[in-house]
């Protein structure tokens, strides 16, 4: 079913916490549902970007209501109107990106997403804006992820690796409309390895089970799955990456990592039971501070 979709940008006005605020939106959209209505709202560098597909009466029945919304916001723009088929499915998600960029550098990307020829489905244009590439480009040529079971110590080693390479981090946190959860961080760099761009994907357990973010892993090419030391947490990380592998096409490879090499030969024994075929990568015996090399090296050669 086609739905009118519209993107408006609008400068933030908010003071105190960014994080309070939308919370704040979030629990109008749901307790004073538009009929019809689905949202995503993401704030970066100063900005708000506001994605809302629906019916016409819909979508400018909230429009004007958020124009008057004057302490929030100023200047909105809208950067995008179609027709086309519906992409979100709740009543509002929302998304902070944070990473040292100024509010002239963000209107900046949304002057090139707004403008890009062929002219860009709103999909594509919002994830072009949330998701910065710190080489410059669009999007990096070659991406990989690492899903650990501690939410601290995932977080952490990605603020590691940026300092190592000398690389800003960019920092997420997404949240749904279930009223009664807060929001899952993830975070990524950008690594310019033999003269290309990798990035280089960072998240939590329970990040995973977020819709938002196994978006932003569609398309990478390795998940490195970091065990931890406790075996039942093992298995509910297997659970997490076992449902984001059979939402996503194609199935990246998955090398599982822990100190243990026992546990993650159990581990794959578990994830292959799960998908009834062998589980495509490696099983790693390995160290925090070996993770690198795990994430970097060259993908396994498909059989032909």
């Amino acid at each position: 079913m086609n739905v009118t979709r519209v993107l408006r940008a609008s400068l933030s006005r908010v003071n105190g916490s960014v994080m309070d605020e939308l919370f704040a939106v979030r629990e109008r959209a749901v307790t004073e549902p538009v009929e019809g209505l689905r949202a995503s709202l993401m704030h970066s560098s100063g900005w708000f970007l506001l994605w809302l597909e629906g019916s016409d009466d819909a979508v400018n029945t909230v429009l004007a209501r958020s124009s008057k919304k004057l302490r929030l916001h100023a200047k909105p723009r809208v950067i995008h109107r179609s027709r086309g088929p519906a992409t979100l499915d709740e009543p509002l998600t929302i998304l902070t990106t944070q990473w040292p960029e100024t509010p002239a550098d963000f209107a900046r990307r949304i002057e090139s997403v707004e403008h890009a020829r062929p002219a860009l489905e709103p999909r594509e244009m919002w994830r072009r804006v949330a998701e910065p590439c710190a080489m410059g480009a669009d999007e990096p040529p070659r991406r990989v992820a690492l899903v650990g079971a501690d939410d601290t110590r995932s977080i952490d080693f990605v603020r590691k690796l940026a300092e190592r390479f000398s690389v800003p981090m960019v920092y997420q946190r997404f949240a749904n409309s279930d009223l009664t959860t807060r929001d899952v961080g993830a975070a990524y760099v950008d690594l310019p390895i033999e003269g290309r761009t990798t990035r280089v994907q960072v998240l939590s357990r329970r990040a995973m089970g977020h819709r938002m973010v196994r978006e932003s892993l569609k398309g990478v090419e390795k998940l490195a799955v970091w065990l931890g030391t406790k075996p039942a947490t093992a298995i509910e990380l297997a659970d997490s990456v076992a449902g984001f592998v059979q939402s996503t096409s194609p199935v990246p490879q998955i090398d599982l990592v822990a100190q243990c090499a026992e546990e993650a030969r159990s581990v794959r024994e578990y994830l292959s039971r799960q998908f009834r075929s062998a589980v495509p990568g490696r099983v790693a015996e390995t160290t925090e501070s070996q993770l690198v090399e795990v994430l970097l090296a060259p993908p396994l050669q498909k059989a032909a």
